[in-house]
């Protein structure tokens, strides 16, 4: 489709106010293995019916095509897959069990060569997901999507109903090796490639997974409802970890990320930290995937702890996160710097600036306009979530008990005032100096307290060493070894 028809969809269909999103409606003349649609404007202030979509958008090149308004609009190959398994399953043919025939797409919905549309539609985000009666999460296809969707499905019912039985998950009997080897090895195996899929690793479905009511999954040519795989993963990191533990299993981090979105799941795991919109940057950040690094930040705005003082989107809402598609990456994340040191006075942020060498092609601003020593680069950070949890142990040591702190912004120049209130009397001695485990925690069968909190340190800086990026295989090793040197027990 020519750029010219592009505008002209777009064009009919104007989004009139500020509130206004564009949904795809099917219409009734269909074709075998080809839905057509028309675009629709609704306002979300008329609490409109309709579904939203969340998949990989996968490469850029047109392969297909889907019929709007009786043009070929282009589509990516991931889309049309999504498409046609909701089309096979009924999802658009009607309203069945409250499931909405129409969809917000947002690789359709939004003119993605206009970017003050853009910037405007994704601001909504937060309640374009929320309002969605429905949200689809589209896996792609397998080999394996039907062993590992009748698993999800037969154990998350299991777990449910037993759950019943107890206060919490945490209270359910605990697996051994005689479940284990009950199972059948080829369906965990399948779980394990299905948790390995791409959408699993994009920052996007970290807000549309958690801001949607109900969700379904679609891979292959099966599905399950998403709370199944939820309460799957919560009873394996409780009571089913031998299974987690022997088919390496990932996806704990999806469902903590998840219930950061609910107070009530988030309580009712009784094992959960809340996370912070700094924890949630720094882990995706490390660990998760964008095609615009900008989204870093503006693919999590719809997240409990983001920095806003709206209560509910309006078109007058004040963002503390205004989304610049037009901008600079070194703009955007210099924005974001400062708007988050002056409305939050969170020191914490500095704790994620990185000024190690970058593997080539990892930073986005590499060869470009360099950002101020304060302020992260969060198009990679190798160093991921514990770079905060560090700051937040941390900020218990403060003579004040707050992490809020004096400031100055000079244009790009931090200025800081620091006040001395203690000198330095002790420190971590050296692994050679450190006594065995033994020797230092049970002498005459009394724990001491303070070989236990050396221990502790040793444990900390040892993990903190294997997390730098400057430590080689070798020297890595080498700790290692001396390490096990320290805490061998004698014969």
């Amino acid at each position: 489709m020519s750029e010219s028809v592009a505008r002209s969809i777009y064009h009919r269909h104007v989004l009139t106010s500020p509130e206004c999103i564009r949904i795809l409606v099917p219409t009734a003349q269909q074709e075998p293995g080809m839905t057509r649609y028309r675009l629709e404007v609704v306002s979300l202030d008329r609490v409109p019916v309709y579904a939203a979509l969340s998949y990989v958008w996968g490469p850029s090149e047109t392969v297909h095509h889907a019929y709007i308004d009786e043009q070929a609009h282009p589509i990516t190959r991931n889309l049309h897959f999504a498409l046609s398994k909701l089309a096979a399953i009924g999802g658009l043919a009607s309203i069945q069990n409250g499931t909405p025939s129409s969809l917000w797409i947002d690789q359709i919905s939004i003119n993605q060569r206009d970017h003050l549309e853009k910037n405007h539609q994704v601001a909504m985000m937060t309640w374009i997901y929320r309002q969605a009666r429905r949200v689809y999460v589209s896996l792609g296809d397998s080999v394996t999507a039907k062993d590992a969707c009748n698993l999800v499905s037969r154990l998350g019912y299991s777990i449910s109903l037993d759950a019943t039985r107890f206060e919490f998950v945490s209270d359910m009997p605990r697996a051994d090796s005689n479940d284990l080897k009950a199972e059948q090895t080829s369906d965990w195996e399948a779980l394990r490639d299905m948790m390995s899929s791409e959408w699993f690793k994009r920052t996007w479905v970290v807000q549309e997974i958690g801001l949607a009511r109900k969700a379904t999954v679609l891979y292959g040519e099966y599905q399950f409802e998403w709370s199944s795989l939820m309460m799957l993963f919560v009873w394996l990191i409780m009571g089913g970890r031998p299974f987690y533990d022997y088919f390496e299993l990932s996806g704990w981090t999806t469902h903590q990320m998840w219930v950061t979105f609910d107070l009530i799941n988030r309580k009712a795991t009784r094992i959960f930290r809340e996370h912070g919109f700094l924890d949630l940057l720094s882990h995706t950040s490390h660990t998760y995937n964008v095609t615009n690094v900008r989204d870093r930040i503006y693919a999590l705005m719809g997240h409990p702890s983001a920095p806003s003082r709206r209560s509910r989107w309006t078109s007058s809402s004040p963002l503390l996160i205004v989304p610049a598609y037009e901008n600079s990456v070194h703009d955007v994340y210099l924005a974001f710097a400062r708007d988050w040191l002056q409305n939050t006075r969170d020191s914490r942020l500095l704790a994620c600036v990185y000024h190690g060498d970058l593997p080539k092609g990892q930073s986005e601003l590499t060869g470009a306009k360099k950002l101020p020593s304060w302020c992260p680069d969060w198009s990679f950070l190798p160093l991921g979530g514990s770079v905060i949890d560090s700051a937040r142990a941390a900020s218990g040591n403060n003579a004040s008990g707050s992490d809020r702190f004096r400031f100055k912004l000079r244009l790009d120049i931090l200025e800081v005032r620091g006040y001395s209130f203690d000198t330095l009397s002790e420190t971590l001695p050296s692994f050679p100096e450190l006594p065995t485990v033994t020797e230092s925690l049970v002498h005459g069968n009394i724990f001491h307290y303070r070989a236990a909190r050396t221990m502790f340190k040793l444990t900390r800086l040892c993990r903190m060493t294997m997390l730098s990026p400057r430590i080689s295989v070798d020297q890595r090793d080498k700790i290692f070894g001396i390490f096990a040197m320290v805490t061998q027990r004698p014969r």
